[in-house]
C-alpha cells in the first residue's frame, strides 16, 4: 500500500476501536481493529493505538477524523490527544488535518446523509447526544455530550434487577419470566444468593448485558420487562425532544446509535411519545453498522473525496 492516504476514520470505543482508510478516489484501502481506546475506562491507551496504526506506519494522510468514547471533558481531551499524537509520532505518521470529537459524531455522520440538520443520540453504557444544523452544534445538557445514565443500557438493566428483587420481597407484582431470567443470568440458586451476587458484581458491563435478557422477556410478553423498556424509552425521548428544540424545522431526522438501539430498535412507545411532545412525526434512522464508517465519511467529506464506497458500508434501519 502506498504511504499516501487521502482520509482515515478512527472510532474509539470502550470495547473495541476501528480504523478505516480511503484513497483520493474514495476506494477503501484498509480496515483494522484493536481494543479499547477509552482513556476514562482503560487509562493508558498507547499500546492499543500502536496496534491500530501499525499497518499505516510512515503514512502521509490528508484528513483524519477521530471520534472517541470519553471525549467529554477538556482535561481528558488534552490527555487523550497528547497520547494519540505521541503514538502518531512514534509511527512516523504525518497528518495534514486532524479532527477529534466525541464518538456521537460517528453516529451522526453515519445517518445524516443529505439532510441539513439532525439530532443524534447513542445509548449504551451511557447516553450521549448532539443536535447539528448548518450553523451550530448543540450538546445535551449535563456534562458536555453526556446526558447521564437515563435510558442507558446498564441503567435499564439495573431497573429490571430492582424490579425482580422488589417483586421477590413482595413490594411489587410478580414477574415470573423476568425473575427466572435473573436467576439464570446471575447463576443464583436462591433470592439471598441472587442479592449477594448482584451486590458483589462490580462489573457494570456484565450487569448491563442483562438488558438482552430483559428484552427477551419483553418479547415473551413480560409486563415487568415492558415497564423497564417504557421507562427507558421515556427518558431517551425527553433527551431527543430537548435536542430537537435547538434546531426547529421540518423533517429533522433522529439518528440512533449504540448497543441499545442496535439490539432492540425503537423502544416501546418511543415514536408516539416524541410526537406527543413535539407535535411532529420524525423519521428515525437506526445505525446498524460500525460507527467507524461515519467517522470515515466525515473525513472524506472534509477532503472532498467520493464517499460511494463508504456509503455502501453504512447500514441504516428506517422507522
Amino acid at each position: 500500500m502506498s504511504n499516501r492516504i487521502a482520509a482515515i476514520g478512527v472510532d474509539g470505543g470502550t470495547t473495541k476501536t476501528h480504523l478505516a482508510a480511503v484513497d483520493s478516489y474514495g476506494n477503501l484501502l484498509l480496515f483494522n481493529e484493536t481494543g479499547s481506546t477509552n482513556a476514562f475506562e482503560t487509562g493508558d491507551i498507547k499500546e492499543n493505538f500502536l496496534s491500530l496504526f501499525a499497518p499505516i506506519r510512515y503514512a502521509e494522510i490528508d484528513v483524519a477524523v477521530f471520534t472517541l468514547a470519553g471525549w467529554d471533558f477538556e482535561n481528558d481531551q488534552k490527555k487523550v490527544r497528547a497520547q494519540v499524537e505521541a503514538v502518531l509520532s512514534t509511527c512516523s505518521i504525518k497528518i495534514k488535518k486532524s479532527i477529534f470529537e466525541n464518538d456521537i459524531f460517528a453516529v451522526y455522520h453515519s445517518g445524516i446523509g443529505a439532510s441539513v440538520s439532525g439530532v443524534a443520540i447513542a445509548s449504551g453504557s451511557g447516553t450521549i447526544g448532539v443536535a447539528v444544523n448548518e450553523k451550530n452544534i448543540f450538546r445535551t445538557t449535563g456534562f458536555g455530550y453526556i446526558a447521564g445514565e437515563w435510558g442507558a443500557g446498564w441503567e435499564m438493566a439495573d431497573h429490571a434487577i430492582h424490579l425482580v428483587c422488589s417483586s421477590l420481597m413482595g413490594r411489587e407484582e410478580s414477574y415470573p419470566v423476568l425473575t427466572r431470567k435473573a436467576f439464570e443470568y446471575f447463576h443464583a440458586a436462591s433470592f439471598e444468593d441472587l442479592v449477594e451476587k448482584i451486590i458483589y458484581q462490580r462489573d457494570t458491563t456484565y450487569r448491563g448485558y442483562f438488558l438482552k435478557q430483559v428484552y427477551d422477556a419483553y418479547l415473551q410478553g413480560c409486563h415487568g420487562a415492558k415497564k423497564v423498556l417504557e421507562k427507558g424509552s421515556n427518558e431517551l425521548t425527553k433527551t431527543i425532544a430537548a435536542l430537537l428544540k435547538k434546531i426547529p424545522g421540518e423533517n429533522v431526522p433522529v439518528i440512533l446509535g449504540g448497543s441499545v438501539f442496535k439490539t432492540m430498535g425503537l423502544l416501546p412507545g418511543m415514536k408516539d411519545q416524541l410526537k406527543n411532545i413535539t407535535g411532529t412525526e420524525h423519521e428515525f434512522r437506526i445505525i446498524q453498522s460500525d460507527p467507524v464508517w461515519g467517522a470515515l465519511r466525515w473525513a472524506a467529506k472534509e477532503g472532498s473525496i467520493n464517499t460511494n464506497c463508504i456509503n455502501e458500508k453504512i447500514l441504516i434501519a428506517f422507522s
